[in-house]
């Protein structure tokens, strides 16, 4: 019975990004999606409201809201929280759980 639950939970990857803009800045935001099982049922983005002059400030304020948004908006199924500087662990991840 437990395996059917976990099977059907919802589990959602909050990856922080930065999109470049012109003139040389920087806005940072979370690429939301949400899973159940091997099926996709959302995905969206959310961006930072301010835009910064360096790649690494947005960058900072995209892992703050990500780290806001698991708690406070995605807390009824597992909710994992990745960075943009650790882009591989996360490709693997999903490598993983695409199978």
């Amino acid at each position: 019975m437990n395996h059917v639950v976990d099977h059907l939970a919802v589990q959602y990857f909050l990856k922080a990004r930065v999109h470049d803009l012109p003139e040389g800045q920087f806005r940072g935001y979370v690429e939301v999606t949400a899973r159940s099982g091997k099926d996709m049922l959302d995905s969206r983005l959310k961006y930072c409201p301010l835009i910064r002059g360096t790649w690494n400030e947005a960058l900072e304020d995209a892992e703050r809201l990500a780290t806001n948004l698991r708690d406070t908006d995605y807390r009824d199924g597992d909710c994992f929280v990745f960075s943009v500087r650790e882009a591989s662990s996360f490709d693997a991840l999903m490598t993983l759980l695409g199978r």
